[in-house]
């Protein structure tokens, strides 16, 4: 906890939308504990939306209000950390929202067992249905005590999935690995700033418990017009075969990177027949001749999962 009595540090990007952020600042507002600081970086939005925001956050003194010119996600993310004071620091989203207990939770636990990050479940919210959806996470596929990606290297990418929004780190960790987000990635930049810190961690929980509401269906999202950057999948894709490559680990987590590439890319293609079906004369050659690229540089028809000691 710093002079000021902070010790949790909430980074909330937003962008030119604006229809659910009232809902996301009040779960905020209303958390059990109030020793936190909410960093509410604007990403250039125009001066109509950033009115509303600016106007909504100034109501209560914990929330800071930071306009940047736009530069995507990544970076404001990382102006975030950079400007965190508090001892654990949480990613979330602008249009999700929270049980009043995940601060409390998240932080409690993390002193507990002293770790580099905690992990919560969560479920997914449809926007058009008003619906909720499954788990997020199976809970019986992630260890119940202190683990490492040592105790579960063989489903690593998967069990813990790429999201950033239901996991809180000790910002020292992330400091000390140099972890940030990388420039310029639109889609699956969670899954590149996740997985590093999976790797670099020697100490993580996860409380099978639902804390976050993750929106789906919201048409200003970057997941919802993926394929207007499916490009950056190729480049996340690489990046953390080098990052598996740097910690010696290729043998340990072939598999667990082969099942996550193929569901990624799995994904991409369902995107591609979604808006096949919608304009049968709709046709992207680079997001096919893409996945195509991906299957064959990382040999995914060859996957074995490996055999037990």
């Amino acid at each position: 906890m710093d002079e000021n009595g902070i010790s949790i540090s909430i980074v909330v990007p937003v962008y030119e939308d604006d229809e659910f952020f009232a809902e996301c600042f009040y779960s905020i507002k209303n958390q059990s504990i109030s020793t936190f600081e909410c960093l509410v970086i604007d990403d250039g939005s125009s001066d109509s939306v950033s009115y509303r925001i600016r106007d909504l956050v100034e109501t209560d003194k914990r929330f800071i209000y930071i306009k940047q010119k736009h530069q995507g996600v990544s970076v404001a993310r990382n102006t975030g950390m950079e400007k965190a004071k508090g001892e654990h620091i949480i990613f979330l989203d602008s249009d999700d929202f929270f049980s009043s207990t995940l601060l409390e939770e998240l932080s409690c636990l993390m002193m507990k067992h002293d770790t580099d990050i905690v992990i919560c479940n969560s479920k997914k919210y449809n926007t058009t249905t008003r619906r909720y959806g499954d788990l997020f996470l199976d809970g019986d596929k992630i260890p119940k005590e202190v683990f490492s990606y040592n105790d579960i290297s063989e489903m690593l990418f998967n069990s813990l999935n790429g999201a950033v929004w239901n996991k809180m780190f000790k910002k020292n960790f992330l400091t000390k690995n140099n972890i940030k987000y990388t420039p310029g990635i639109h889609i699956s930049e969670d899954t590149l700033f996740v997985d590093e810190a999976l790797l670099a961690a020697r100490r993580m929980f996860f409380v099978n418990k639902v804390l976050v509401f993750h929106r789906i269906g919201n048409k200003k999202s970057a997941s919802y017009n993926a394929l207007l950057y499916s490009g950056d999948i190729e480049i996340v894709a690489d990046t953390i075969h080098l990052l598996i490559t740097k910690y010696n680990l290729e043998k340990e987590l072939e598999y667990s990177y082969k099942v996550w590439l193929i569901n990624k890319l799995r994904w991409i293609q369902k995107l591609l027949d979604d808006e096949h079906k919608r304009d049968t004369m709709f046709i992207d050659k680079k997001t096919v001749e893409m996945i195509d690229r991906l299957f064959l540089r990382y040999n995914l028809s060859d996957i074995k999962k490996p055999s037990k000691a």
